[in-house]
């Protein structure tokens, strides 16, 4: 077995470690959003427009969700690679800074397309 071949096991365990870890933060997680939906609908329009949250019920910043959903929740993005502005998404890049690339003004986030017929989101 060469060099090449090694590496490209060893990448594979480890990738599927990280799907294994995703997902099963993914599912708790989700079942967590479905709670927070619940909730948000019981929570008084007045309570709403003073925009009155509770911090700790929120996912933080840079949270990976599995998601099973078409339509994207408010304060999350499709992790398809896109290119974002610093400044438009301060908080996601102080979180993530360039892992998955970029430079100056722009960084990236990650691409988890082709890692299962699953879409994953990251909140903002």
């Amino acid at each position: 077995m060469d060099k090449e071949e090694v590496k490209r096991q060893i990448e594979t365990a480890r990738d599927m470690e990280i799907n294994r870890r995703v997902e099963s933060f993914a599912r708790v997680l989700s079942q967590v959003l479905l709670i927070l939906d619940g909730l948000n609908e019981r929570i008084p329009d007045d309570v709403k427009e003073e925009k009155t949250t509770n911090l700790l019920l929120l996912p933080p910043t840079g949270t990976i969700v599995r998601f099973h959903g078409n339509e994207l929740p408010n304060g999350f993005l499709w992790l398809c690679g896109a290119v974002l502005k610093r400044e438009e998404y301060e908080g996601l890049f102080e979180t993530m800074g360039y892992s998955y690339g970029g430079k100056d003004e722009y960084f990236n986030l990650p691409d988890f397309r082709e890692r299962q017929k699953i879409d994953y989101i990251i909140k903002t």
